[in-house]
């Protein structure tokens, strides 16, 4: 009766913090995960149609992170092989290599029993990994991609195409799916959703855990001293001197006025 009068017991904030800790590396790890499964999952698809599309064996393209990084390689056939690497480098650095390097360093600042100079570089470094890391930018991209991507690719083709499109409404408009030279329609695959919410669990509980790391490296830091040392105390009978126009300041004005000393030579008038 007592125990149900006091209401539901807490635990205490020792546990508490264990228990958000342990929730918050879940969800480091489950955000990982779902970075990595994003590299075979399908991010982006694309469906052909028109003659080209027609043409095809197979009138569909689904493209994973591991398929975009490699399509970047062809993104740009008049740069060099090694710029082209490097762009390569870059995509998957800045979505997979970075994301998983923040979070690894942000569990592992949080576990690992550390000094303080290791632990500020671990934040400094996961900054700066976070600083890096593009993995909700791509998801946004490709949220935008499905929906202005076909536009794109008509506003690019359908001068050059005019040509070819008025033969093939004229000839072959009952044979085609579509009688235009190309066009591409762009879906957002189940990879998508998946990137976009790792990106926004990763990124909510990193953020929480910089913040609750700072304050604590806030607190913890020692109080700087005065350079000029303590400040005097002031007496304690001092008291500040009173208001001229005040009362008690004309009556204390004239008690302190000294009467004119006698020794004092008069001042002789004219004529006495």
């Amino acid at each position: 009766e007592q125990r149900a009068a006091r209401g539901p017991e807490r635990l205490p904030p020792g546990w508490r913090s264990t228990a958000r800790l342990l929730c918050t590396l879940a969800l480091f790890a489950a955000a990982g995960g779902c970075l990595l499964g994003c590299l075979f999952l399908p991010v982006l698809r694309g469906e052909y149609g028109g003659l080209a599309g027609d043409l095809r064996a197979s009138a569909e393209a689904s493209f994973s992170l591991a398929g975009l990084g490699a399509a970047a390689y062809d993104a740009d056939p008049i740069a060099s092989p090694p710029t082209r690497r490097l762009s390569q480098l870059v995509f998957f650095l800045t979505t997979l290599g970075c994301p998983l390097g923040w979070l690894a360093l942000l569990a592992t600042r949080s576990l690992a029993a550390l000094s303080r100079g290791r632990r500020r570089q671990l934040a400094r470094w996961s900054e700066l990994l976070y600083a890096w890391s593009t993995h909700e930018v791509l998801a946004v991209c490709l949220f935008n991609s499905a929906l202005e991507l076909g536009q794109y690719f008509q506003y690019l083709l359908d001068p050059r195409c005019e040509p070819i499109n008025a033969l093939l409404r004229e000839y072959f408009a009952d044979q085609l799916s579509e009688p235009k030279c190309l066009s591409i329609r762009a879906t957002t695959g189940p990879g998508t959703f998946v990137l976009a919410a790792a990106a926004a669990v990763s990124t909510a509980a990193g953020l929480q855990m910089h913040f609750s790391m700072r304050r604590t490296a806030a607190a913890t830091l020692p109080v700087a001293a005065s350079p000029l040392g303590s400040a005097p105390e002031l007496a304690s009978d001092y008291s500040p001197p009173p208001d001229p126009q005040s009362a008690e300041g004309v009556e204390e004005a004239a008690t302190d006025r000294s009467p004119p000393s006698e020794a004092a030579p008069a001042l002789a008038l004219p004529g006495q």
